[in-house]
């Protein structure tokens, strides 16, 4: 029993830098994303301090999801860079 490779290649991952404006940081936004989009996130590596914050994320999910996620990220003011094109 295998996976479907229609589903297999639909299902991807990426690796982006999102960086806070100071009002989202005390914010739920990874939290938010993961509920309102059918994405996984891990956090590789976080820099959050009283006026600005960085974290570099792992997002997987289908592709539709992600573009989704990260035009909602965008929508809130968060930049977001991706770290492996």
């Amino acid at each position: 029993m295998g996976i479907d490779n229609d589903v297999a290649n639909a299902y991807d991952g990426i690796e982006v830098k999102l960086t806070f404006p100071n009002d989202l940081i005390v914010k739920p936004i990874i939290y938010e994303m993961a509920t309102l989009y059918d994405v996984v996130t891990n956090i590789l590596r976080a820099n959050v301090g009283i006026d600005q914050g960085w974290v570099v994320l792992e997002i997987s999910g289908i592709n539709s999801e992600l573009d989704k996620a990260l035009f909602w990220l965008h929508s809130l003011g968060v930049h977001v860079d991706l770290t492996n094109p």
